[in-house]
Order: structure tokens, then C-alpha cells, then sequence
């Protein structure tokens, strides 16, 4: 990383709180103003050179900052180069993932230290001392670029009553993303060989405050084709994910957010050659990425590039998101699971593969994609026995099934794409989110809320069911809703919606207008127990009007509703 340091001659030095108070005595000690600080850097390194391996990082710039008695932040700009007075912010040499800081500072002033390692000479970081930013620079990026790993972190609002040590653990800021084909020769075979690999995401960040760790700036980055090894001895021609060996296609480095997953599209568009020679380009939609983390596509890349698994493990050195394309059969998910896989796509389910998918012991987000099954075919999805770690989330894709069962009361669970006969539900207060393209013909929720977008005929609660939220898009979804939804949204205008005079609800119920109109031909509702709350901004048409205003004598005996502002009454 290429420094700006301001230009200070010896005596605007002196001018320094610290240089002030620091004045060494005629035997070249310093005085009782001052304390020796010693601060152990590690960074974390793999034990084989590898990508990521964090051995090419060989120095820390440090940046110290004195706090006045309001908290105010002064930077200490380090010493112009043959400077005879050394400042406290300045390079150290690092190696092996180890570096040692010494300086000496002001007894009984409060300073914060920033760190920054990377590879030395460097022009893809440049630090703003005025905002604690460090800028990244993608402009004409190289694919594989190694030079491109760092690593940082920030010692806040230590006060000097002493001698001084401590030891910092230094992090990366940025995701790793990995390619890996496991029909790299099958692709050969066919007539084209693959020889290297460009790499485009979208939404990343340029910019990170050291001080907080957030970042900021959205990009479109591009990463310029890089070579895949021929050297099989070469330790990045081979990438292992799950206990599981593919040909490295491509690495590169990234600026995301560390607390949350961002969402990339990501284009690998690759260079070949060969009978069947082009230049593939294949896009992975709404791919995860985090910062101090890795995301792994890996698979059938260039034979079947739609069989894609994304999933997530811990930091760097153990992966973070492996994506996992296709598998064989239920058996062969359930060893990626327990092998750490955490998505799993399924070529194909037989008649004679077991019954139960047992999910990874992770606390990571989970994906499972399956095809359609057999006619009469169960699945139960659940849990390891005795598991410590369960999925904060799992994501459920399927074409079809006769049964499905999520056992998973302490998840976030989604499910998209599938068509079932009966689906047996518990997942966490958090919810199940039933896709729009879900159609189920019996859901019961036995423990858990949920949120429903699909096409449900009928729906059961169970005793220790939680909300469930309901979205509609006809008069026919509304009725259903009506009978068994805490929170009906109407994702359309509905007209009519017709009801006969007995149909009663006996608990609270809010309907969210979400915009839309609702056109009622008769009065619709009786309520014996709760009301009915009707909230957001829409229209109610016809009957609800009358209705609403008491135009009928015994309009008391048939709705109770509690009206929101925004909602319009309306006569038909």
C-alpha cells in the first residue's frame, strides 16, 4: 500500500503531544512521561501454500490516534523517511503471520491503533487517515491475484498507565470466491478444454472504515482471465471443498459487508479451446458473499452449469459458502452434508433412497435443491440426532413430492418450486416463508409461524403453531385465509368477495389492504369472538361500506371491525 505521509520537519514533530512529552534524557532514556508499548500481531495462515494461505502478506502499517480530554480524534502521522524521531504510526515487517509493535507513548493518554497488513508495494489499498478508510482500487484487476489478500484490525481507546502490551488478532476484510469443476475432463473429452476463466460480480464495495468495520460503494468488479494450472504438483491446480478434490478455475478477492451476506451476480465467462473452443459465460444469481469468509462454486461448471449449491461454513481455512453442484441421490446428500457441505443440489431421487435428509450441524445458512421424486415417495428433512449446531436457515427448492416433512423447530425455513400433496411442518417463531410457486394441498404447521405467498387448499394449525400471515390474490384465497389466517395481505385488488351471513371468525384477524381494493357483494363477516382490524391504505367497496356504516339495524350482531385511516370507503 503506497503512503501519503505528510511532510514534517524534526520541530513541527516536537510540536506533538507525544514528541513533547517523550524528551529523552542525556543518557538516551526516555523520561517518566512516557511507556514502552508492545503490541504481537498474527495474522491466520494455512499449513500448505495455497491460495489464501496468508504467507504473501509481509508488512503492517500501523496508524496511531491520540484522543483529546473530548474523545476527539488526532492523527499522529508517521515520521518522513530518515527522520531522526520515529512516530508511533509506522510499518513493521511481517512474516509467517507474525509481527511485533513497539513504541513508546505518553503515560496517561488515551490512543486507538489501527492495523493494516498486506503485501508490500502495493497499489490496491490506499488509507485516508482523515476518515479511517481504506479505499479499493479494482481498476484493471488480475484474476488470481494473491497480492490482493489482507488483513486488519483495530485496538480502540487504550490508555497509557505503564508499561503496555497486548496481542491483536488481525481479520480479512474481504471474501474469497472459488471456482472448482469436477467435469473438468469430461468437458475434454467432449471437445473443449478449458484454459482459463474472467470473473464479474456485482455489489461490491470499494471503501471500509477501519474504526467500525463498515463498508460502503457498489461496484460492478471485473477480474481479468487468469490461466487454470497444468501443473498438477502446483498446490492451487486442486480445490478441496467437503473433503472433495475439483480443479481450481478461478479465486478472487473481494470488499463485502462482515456482518451480513451480500448478494452478488456473479459471470464466469471462461477461455477455451478444442473442437467444441468458445467462450462460455455462465451467470449464479443472488450468490453470497461475506466478509472474513469464503463462498466455493463448485461442480459440474462447464456441463451442467445450472446445478449450483451455495453453502456456508466458518471463516477462512474451513469455507465458508461451498456451493455444491449436483450430487447423485439422497445418500450422496446426506455425506456432503455430513462431510460440511452446506447446499446440496440432487440429480436425481429413486425409489429406493432413503426416507430422510439429515441437514449439516452448522449455524449456517443451509440449501437443498431436489428434483422431482417417485410417485408415493416421503422425505422427511431434519436435523443430526443429538445435534448441538442447527441451520439459523434453510433454504427447501423441489419439483415435486407426494410428502414432505421439515423437522426443523429451530430454523428459518424457505421453500420455493414444489408441488405436494401434504407438507408437515416445524421450524422456528421465525418462520416458514411458502413460495409463490409452492402449491400445497394439505399444510400443517405443527410448530412455528408462517408466511404464506403459494397456493394452499387447506391449512391446519397445530397447538403450538404461530402466526400465520397470509398473502391472497383472489376470493378464493381470501375465504381460506379468512378461516384460519391471523394476517391476511393482499397482494391484488379481489372483486367480488362473497360470503353468506354465517360465516363467522372467532379471533382477532388484520387484514392489510397493501394498496388494493376489496369489493364485498353481501356483509360478509360475523364475529362472535375478536375483531377484525383493517389496516394499510385501500378501498373497500360495496356491502363493507353499508356495512361499516351501520346502514343495517343489527349491524353490531355481524361485524365488529376496527377501520385504519388510510382505508377508503367506497359504494358500490
Amino acid at each position: 500500500m503506497k503512503n501519503f505521509f505528510k511532510s514534517l520537519a524534526i520541530c513541527a514533530l516536537a510540536a506533538l503531544t507525544f514528541a513533547s512529552c517523550q524528551k529523552e534524557n542525556a543518557d538516551g532514556n526516555m523520561d517518566d512521561q512516557s511507556s514502552v508499548v508492545s503490541i504481537n500481531l498474527t495474522s491466520p495462515l494455512m499449513g500448505t501454500k495455497a491460495f489464501a494461505d496468508g504467507k504473501t502478506v509481509d508488512v503492517v502499517h500501523v496508524h496511531v490516534y491520540q484522543h483529546d480530554a473530548n474523545g476527539n480524534l488526532t492523527y499522529i502521522a508517521p515520521a518522513t523517511q530518515g527522520a531522526a524521531i520515529e512516530t508511533p504510526s509506522k510499518d513493521v515487517a511481517m512474516s509467517a503471520g507474525a509481527a511485533t509493535y513497539s513504541t513508546r507513548l505518553v503515560t496517561g493518554q488515551t490512543y486507538t491503533f489501527v492495523f493494516w497488513a498486506e503485501k508490500s508495494g502495493n497499489s490496491h489499498y490506499k488509507y485516508n487517515s482523515d476518515t479511517k478508510t481504506i479505499a479499493v482500487k479494482y481498476t484493471n484487476a488480475a484474476g488470481n491475484d494473491e497480492t490482493r489478500d489482507a488483513f486488519y484490525a483495530v485496538l480502540k481507546n487504550v490508555t497509557i498507565k505503564g508499561a503496555y502490551s497486548a496481542s491483536v488478532a488481525l481479520k480479512r476484510p474481504f471474501a474469497q470466491i472459488n471456482f472448482g469443476a469436477s467435469d473438468y475432463d469430461a468437458a475434454k473429452a467432449a471437445g473443449i478444454e478449458v484454459t482459463g476463466a474472467a470473473v464479474k460480480l456485482t455489489g461490491i464495495a470499494n471503501s471500509i472504515n477501519l474504526l467500525d468495520g463498515s463498508v460502503s460503494g457498489s461496484e460492478t468488479v471485473t477480474f481479468a482471465n487468469a490461466d487454470l494450472s497444468s501443473d498438477p504438483n502446483d498446490p492451487n491446480a486442486t480445490l478441496r471443498v467437503a473433503n472433495v478434490d475439483y480443479k481450481y478455475v478461478a479465486m478472487d478477492y473481494v470488499l463485502v459487508g462482515k456482518d451480513r451476506k451480500t448478494l452478488s451476480d456473479v459471470t464466469l465467462t471462461l477461455a477455451a479451446t478444442g473442437t467444441q473452443s468458445a467462450t462460455p459465460k455462465y451467470t449464479y444469481t443472488s450468490v453470497p458473499l461475506q466478509g472474513n469468509y469464503r463462498t466455493n462454486i463448485v461442480g459440474n461448471l462447464f456441463t451442467s452449469p445450472a446445478d449450483i449449491n451455495i453453502t456456508v461454513d466458518p471463516a477462512f481455512g474451513n469455507p465458508d459458502e461451498n456451493i455444491i453442484t449436483g450430487v447423485a441421490n439422497l445418500d450422496a446428500a446426506n455425506t456432503a452434508f455430513e462431510n460440511g457441505a452446506t447446499a446440496v443440489t440432487v440429480e436425481e431421487i429413486t425409489s429406493s433412497d432413503p426416507d430422510v435428509i439429515v441437514l449439516p450441524a452448522t449455524t449456517a445458512e443451509v440449501s437443498l435443491t431436489l428434483p422431482a421424486a417417485p410417485d408415493g415417495k416421503t422425505i422427511t428433512i431434519k436435523y443430526p440426532d443429538s445435534a448441538s449446531n442447527v441451520p439459523a436457515t434453510v433454504n427447501i427448492k423441489a419439483v415435486n413430492a407426494a410428502s414432505l416433512t421439515i423437522n426443523a423447530p429451530q430454523s428459518h425455513v424457505e421453500l420455493n418450486g414444489i408441488t405436494v400433496t401434504t407438507l408437515t411442518a416445524s421450524t422456528s417463531s421465525t418462520t416458514l416463508v411458502v413460495g409463490s410457486d409452492v402449491k400445497v394441498t394439505t399444510l400443517t404447521i405443527n410448530a412455528g409461524s408462517a408466511i404464506i405467498y403459494g397456493n394452499v387448499t387447506t391449512l391446519v394449525k397445530g397447538e403450538n403453531a404461530g402466526e400465520i400471515e397470509w398473502h391472497v390474490k383472489s376470493s378464493g384465497s381470501l375465504t381460506k385465509a379468512l378461516k384460519v389466517a391471523d394476517k391476511i395481505v393482499l397482494e391484488k385488488a379481489i372483486k367480488p368477495i362473497i360470503l353468506s351471513q354465517s360465516f363467522t371468525i372467532e379471533r382477532d384477524v388484520t387484514i392489510d389492504m397493501n394498496g388494493f381494493s376489496l369489493t364485498s357483494t353481501n356483509y360478509p363477516l360475523k364475529i362472535t369472538k375478536g375483531n377484525v382490524n383493517i389496516i394499510g391504505s385501500g378501498e373497500l367497496i360495496g356491502a363493507f361500506s353499508m356495512l361499516l356504516k351501520g346502514s343495517k339495524d343489527d349491524v353490531a350482531d355481524y361485524c365488529v371491525v376496527n377501520l385504519g385511516p388510510d382505508v377508503v370507503l367506497k359504494a358500490s
